[in-house]
């Protein structure tokens, strides 16, 4: 008689819905999304490669289930670059663009005082 253990892994967490690109306009909420495969807490935001801190005010990152994501409540110019989301050594990336509000003033030096 033999006797054998076996040891099956868990299968690990993967992405699988990816991030996509964003083009938005200065003061705009920017909300990334993803989908894992299961729910999983090591989950790692990052902006232009640098870690985003949870404890940042710029940024909400939360998490429900297997879903999780990245809000920018009001966008600006500085926001644009490239925003990445880690989990268990895999990612997926998606870049922001940001336009600026143009605004324009115009001048009148000799209006006539009447209309």
């Amino acid at each position: 008689m033999s006797i054998s253990n076996m040891t099956i892994a868990e299968a690990p967490v993967i992405i699988t819905m990816e991030l996509d690109d964003i083009t938005a306009t200065e003061n705009d909420t920017v909300t990334y999304k993803c989908k894992l495969s299961k729910p999983c807490k090591n989950v790692t935001w990052m902006k232009n490669g640098k870690p985003i801190q949870a404890t940042d005010k710029k940024y909400k990152i939360s998490s429900d289930g297997s879903s999780c994501q990245l809000t920018l409540p009001k966008c600006d110019i500085a926001d644009a670059g490239k925003y990445t989301v880690k989990v268990n050594g895999t990612s997926s990336s998606g870049k922001l663009l940001v336009n600026g509000v143009l605004l324009i003033f115009l001048l009148f030096d000799n209006l006539p005082s009447r209309i």
